[in-house]
């Protein structure tokens, strides 16, 4: 089987024995496709071998781009790709959008790429290639937070394949200034459709060919750092984020220092530095506004919302997602305006408002599936679980939330699983099933352990606390809770009201169980609780920062 998937890669090749008594055109794949070619007019030759360019078919516009070097106008070769579909040397397929598509099958291709080469064609036609696939990347950066970023994040998805060998022409030929630039375009792409790990390994590898310290450098730095940081690989997205910013100071870049403090303060707040995240923040919004960058200053508002939740300023938080808000508004950024809806209904939630919050975060996740956000949409069922949750209706929670966590798991964002995970346990606290329970709360509190989310491994703690509060374990649960609060002291942060009030049940509860003097000893001891490990074991809000 193996020898036969090795072939499989090569098809061509695997198709070489025919009937002998068949005539010899017809003997072997290779000498069918010799034969049909050698009956091709000059024209058709050229275009058939060009064509062998498109990993994922091409458009017309495309065709014309990549395959008219020879003099050849759109009617000539919209003639020439009429013929070859005469002769079935070439498919037609419509898009989504209903453009026509032109591709030759995979055997087919196999053979006009070994006459591509044949002719010294190649090395020229793949750089028209990859120049004109960057065009379109770089066309398509800008719209991607506009009003038509649904239909460009769409155009680049059923592009996917000749971006790939696009890259690989740049990575190939050694032009790693068009790979950067490929890279700086694209990233965003990746974040939103949740191409996380294709997206981080794309960059890293061209950020390892070259280190010169450049714009396209420092663009690149920071998109593969929001990957990682969605990734919850904090270490590396700080390390690249770190690097674009000295980048960014050197070149004087307003807007590229703004956008990587941004960057710098969302991994500190995912990690539980609220203290760092507002410095960050609050810098990156003073640059943005310098240099009237509207989309910076919306992304920094959003930031700083989402920070005062966690310090428990709601009205604070309200005031800074509605600015925000207006301004995508503004700017027709569909992603950004449901990732504002989405702020805005947890700060409703936590205010009690559950009809608010609902109605808040059903338009998001309605504006996210129109966009495609993978992303978004898990975020937005979550939170959507969580008010089920909150409300006790674990029947509705369930099904959203373990939605939520198959599309964290597929995309690759930890933090967004965890969350999840801590809401299942949730459910299944309250369902009384406390070895699910147990089990949901500490798978996730190992991953906010690797990942260094301190917040969430409090909020884990809250969770395991009443699971031995419900198996008797009073002593475990006052360890726990008081290992929760040294935390929240350490980091300068508190629970959301939700959360605080399950806490405050779970003190008060073990509190009478244990005695005055034994839970006073405990609390006593509360900062050597710090010394915590994953075996020691939550609904959480999953907002959306920018």
């Amino acid at each position: 089987p193996q020898a036969m998937l090795t072939r499989l890669a090569h098809p061509l090749q695997l198709l070489t024995n025919g009937a002998r008594n068949l005539p010899t055109r017809h003997q072997t794949m290779r000498a069918t496709l010799a034969w049909s070619y050698a009956l091709l007019d000059e024209a058709e030759k050229t275009l058939f071998r060009q064509l062998a360019v498109f990993a994922g078919g091409g458009r017309l516009e495309a065709i014309e781009a990549v395959c008219s070097a020879n003099g050849a106008d759109a009617q000539d070769i919209l003639d020439v790709i009429a013929s070859l579909l005469d002769k079935s040397l070439l498919q037609q397929q419509a898009d989504v959008d209903g453009e026509p598509r032109f591709r030759l099958l995979r055997v087919v291709r196999e053979y006009a790429l070994e006459q591509l080469e044949e002719h010294g064609e190649a090395e020229a036609v793949r750089r028209r290639y990859a120049a004109h696939f960057l065009a379109l990347a770089e066309q398509a950066e800008p719209e991607l937070m506009g009003a038509a970023q649904q239909v460009w994040l769409d155009r680049l998805a059923l592009e996917s394949n000749n971006l790939r060998a696009a890259l690989d022409v740049c990575l190939a030929e050694h032009d790693i200034e068009m790979g950067l630039r490929f890279g700086g375009a694209l990233w965003r792409f990746w974040e939103v459709r949740g191409y996380l790990d294709e997206g981080r390994l794309w960059l890293e590898r061209l950020l390892a060919k070259t280190t010169a310290r450049t714009s396209r450098r420092a663009k690149v730095l920071a998109g593969v750092g929001r990957l990682a940081c969605n990734q919850g690989d904090y270490a590396a997205a700080r390390r690249f984020h770190e690097e674009s910013l000295s980048i960014s100071q050197e070149l004087g870049d307003l807007r590229g220092i703004a956008f990587s403090l941004n960057n710098l303060g969302n991994v500190a707040f995912n990690q539980g530095d609220y203290a760092a995240a507002r410095l960050f923040h609050e810098e990156s919004l003073a640059h943005s506004r310098q240099s009237g960058d509207q989309r910076g200053t919306a992304a920094s508002l959003n930031n700083l919302g989402i920070l005062a939740v966690e310090l428990g300023d709601y009205e604070a938080a309200r005031t800074l997602h509605a600015e925000s808000l207006a301004l995508k508004r503004t700017l027709g950024d569909k992603q950004g305006i449901a990732a504002s809806l989405n702020n805005l209904g947890n700060v409703a939630l936590n205010q009690g408002d559950y009809e608010a919050a609902f109605t808040l975060h059903t338009e998001g996740l309605a504006l996210k599936r129109e966009v495609g956000d993978r992303q978004g949409i898990a975020t937005s069922l979550n939170n959507l679980g969580n008010i089920a949750l909150t409300q006790g209706d674990y029947r509705t929670a369930r099904p959203l939330l373990e939605e939520s966590l198959v599309l964290q798991k597929a995309i690759g964002n930890r933090r967004g699983a965890a969350l999840a995970l801590c809401n299942l346990g949730d459910v299944a606290y309250h369902e009384g099933d406390s070895d699910t329970a147990r089990a949901l709360y500490t798978e996730s509190l190992s991953i906010r352990w690797e990942v260094g989310d301190k917040q969430g491994i409090a909020e884990c703690f809250v969770g395991l606390a009443g699971v031995a509060r419900m198996v008797q374990l009073v002593e475990r649960a006052a360890r726990l809770l008081a290992t929760t609060e040294a935390l929240l002291e350490a980091i300068g942060s508190y629970l959301e009201i939700g959360n605080r009030v399950v806490y405050e049940n779970h003190v008060a509860a073990v509190k009478r169980a244990l005695g005055e003097e034994p839970f006073a000893a405990a609390w006593a001891a509360r900062a050597e609780r710090l010394r915590i490990y994953p075996n020691n074991g939550c609904g959480f809000d999953n907002y959306t920062c920018e």
